[in-house]
């Protein structure tokens, strides 16, 4: 969680966290909504927390997948815009993509749908 007025550097670029609470949360990540200072442009921020060096190289592997997809073309696959290549002094790492204002819940969706999202995804790492 960040406090009332938290900014973040990520790749020199200045982000300012919007609301103290993430927007989503999973075991090893939460989700802020923020706004890249320079250009006000809309933002999400994935901040990894990481509690030793067998989970540094997952995020460090997550990355490098992450950057070597960034050339991928597909609709199904969110752009990484920025990263930190180093852990800030709590351990927290850092990675920037564009904001979408849609969240998937795969509770709340039919299984045909959940079978097409799953081969979509295949597809767009072929």
């Amino acid at each position: 969680m960040f406090g009332k007025q938290t900014i973040v550097v990520v790749d020199g670029e200045a982000y300012t966290i919007i609301g103290k609470k993430p927007i989503a949360e999973g075991a090893t990540a939460a989700i802020y909504k923020c706004k890249r200072q320079k250009t006000k442009g809309a933002f999400a921020l994935k901040k990894m927390t990481t509690v030793d060096d067998e989970q540094s190289l997952l995020v460090e592997k997550e990355i490098k997948t992450l950057l070597t997809l960034n050339g991928v073309n597909h609709p199904n696959i969110i752009q990484l815009v920025g990263h930190d290549s180093t852990v800030d002094s709590d351990a927290n790492h850092y990675l920037i993509y564009p904001l979408y204002d849609v969240t998937l819940d795969l509770r709340e969706i039919d299984t045909p749908d959940i079978e097409l999202i799953f081969s979509q995804i295949l597809d767009g790492l072929k």
